[in-house]
């Protein structure tokens, strides 16, 4: 399978059950976009090459984050929108903190190669989920002030208007901020330059394929009560 047909498929799952998590209810929606900030931290390290540019593998996840965050606009309002920065920060941090503590204990000869492998795979993990970090402070601030912005000048209206003008305009900023933190001094300058370039293109890609999940979220709306509300 080419990465292009594991761009489009991982796009699709994801953006898939992000639009089930908020059918589950808002709980639910936080939980998703906690995990995706995790694999971005993860898998951010990870280059490599679609339609001819040379990426990041965590650009999908990313995007994601974006389609979870204006789900929550939309529906819940800006300060539920807000909600997800400390959200994604605490989860950020828990992951950093825990994630290289336990590699300091010490390992017995039977997961001596589970260790090297773990140490090589974290190794940069501080660096990455820090610049994740930062972009991601700057642009939700962006992205969740000019979603909502444009939602009250529309009075509602144009959607896929404020939902892909707002990828558009954040996604660059932290494009710019992440791929500048994480690569810098790793990478050529033209290799960076590259890379900020599809990871945008990337972003923008995820965000389009979004939008009709944006309008299918009232749709599901509509049918019977979340599972978080049903409980009760």
């Amino acid at each position: 399978m080419t990465n292009e047909l594991l761009f489009v498929l991982t796009s699709v799952v994801d953006l898939s059950l992000i639009l089930i998590a908020f059918r589950l209810g808002k709980s639910w929606l936080f939980a998703l976009l906690a995990i995706n900030l995790i694999l971005v931290s993860i898998f951010g390290a990870k280059l490599t090459e679609i339609f001819g540019f040379i990426t990041n593998a965590g650009n999908v996840f990313y995007a994601a984050v974006f389609l979870a965050t204006h789900l929550l606009i939309e529906h819940y309002g800006k300060k539920e929108g807000y909600r997800t920065i400390g959200i994604g920060l605490l989860s950020a941090i828990l992951f950093i903190t825990m994630s290289q503590l336990t590699l300091l204990f010490s390992t017995s000869s039977e997961s001596a190669s589970a260790n090297d492998a773990m140490q090589v795979l974290f190794k940069g993990t501080p660096r990455i989920a820090l610049a994740s970090m930062i972009a991601y402070f700057f642009a939700q601030i962006v992205n969740i002030n000019l979603y909502n912005f444009l939602k009250n000048m529309t009075g509602g209206k144009l959607l896929w208007f404020r939902d892909n003008l707002s990828n558009i305009v954040a996604q660059f900023l932290d494009s710019c901020i992440f791929f500048s933190i994480a690569f810098y001094g790793i990478l050529s300058n033209d290799i960076l330059f590259q890379s900020i370039f599809a990871g945008y293109l990337i972003k923008l890609i995820v965000g389009l394929l979004g939008t009709p999940f944006l309008y299918l979220s009232y749709r599901v709306k509509t049918m019977s009560p979340p599972v978080e509300v049903a409980l009760k």
